[in-house]
C-alpha cells in the first residue's frame, strides 16, 4: 500500500505537488506586479500535471515564470486595472448606494462579467501559446464567445475559491494550500482538450 508507485503514494505526491505549486504562485504574486508571470507559470505547470508529465515543479515554474516575463506582466496589470474598475463600480452602486439608470447598471454588470470571463482564458493562453499581449487578448475574447458554459464554469471555480478565502477564518491556510492551484487545476482539466485541438489545427 505504501509502495512509491502505489495509488496512495501517487495521490499524496499529487496533492503535495499542488500545494508546492500553489505556494510558489502565492510567493511570486506578492509584489503584485508579478501576478501575471506567476499565474502564467502556474498554468504551464498545471497543464503538465494534467497531462501526467510529472514535471519538476519549481524548475518548470521558474522557467515559465521567466519566459516572456514582460508580456505576462502587462497582461497581469491589464487584469488588475479591470478588476479595480469593476470593484469600484460595485462599491459605488451597491455599498454607497449611488443611483444610476437600470439600463446603465445592467450594461456595467454585463461588461464586468464578460471581462471576468475573458480573464480566465488569458493566462492559460499565455502559458500554452506564448503570443503577444494583443493576440492573447484577442484569442481570450474568441474563446469566451466559443465556449461560454466552460468559461462560466472556470470563473465559478475561481469565485468559490475567492469566497472561501474571504469568509473562512484560516485565510492564510486556504490561500497557501490551494487558493490558486485548485481552481487553476479545475480550469486546466476543462480547457486542455480545447488547446490540444487548437494546436492540432495550428501547429505554429
Amino acid at each position: 500500500m505504501f509502495q512509491y508507485d502505489g495509488k496512495l503514494m501517487q495521490g499524496l505526491n499529487y496533492i503535495s505537488d499542488l500545494i508546492w505549486l500553489n505556494l510558489l504562485t502565492v510567493l511570486c504574486s506578492l509584489p503584485i506586479i508579478t501576478v501575471g508571470p506567476a499565474l502564467t507559470a502556474m498554468h504551464c505547470v498545471l497543464l503538465q500535471i494534467a497531462q501526467k508529465k510529472e514535471p519538476k515543479i519549481a524548475r518548470s515554474f521558474f522557467r515559465a515564470f521567466r519566459s516572456g516575463f514582460g508580456q505576462s506582466v502587462a497582461l497581469g496589470l491589464i487584469c488588475l486595472v479591470v478588476l479595480i474598475v469593476a470593484g469600484t463600480d460595485y462599491w459605488c452602486v451597491v455599498v454607497l448606494g449611488l443611483k444610476i439608470p437600470k439600463l446603465m447598471g445592467a450594461l456595467i454588470l454585463c461588461i464586468s462579467l464578460y471581462c471576468s470571463l475573458i480573464m480566465v482564458w488569458i493566462f492559460p493562453l499565455r502559458a500554452i501559446r506564448g503570443n503577444s499581449v494583443g493576440n492573447t487578448l484577442k484569442d481570450a475574447f474568441s474563446l469566451t464567445l466559443l465556449h461560454p458554459l466552460r468559461s462560466i464554469a472556470m470563473l465559478a471555480f475561481w469565485c468559490i475559491s475567492l469566497l472561501l478565502i474571504l469568509v473562512w477564518q484560516p485565510i492564510t491556510t486556504v490561500a497557501l494550500l490551494g487558493g490558486f492551484a485548485i481552481p487553476g487545476l479545475a480550469g486546466t482539466l476543462m480547457y486542455q482538450q480545447i488547446f490540444h485541438k487548437i494546436e492540432c489545427e495550428d501547429p505554429s
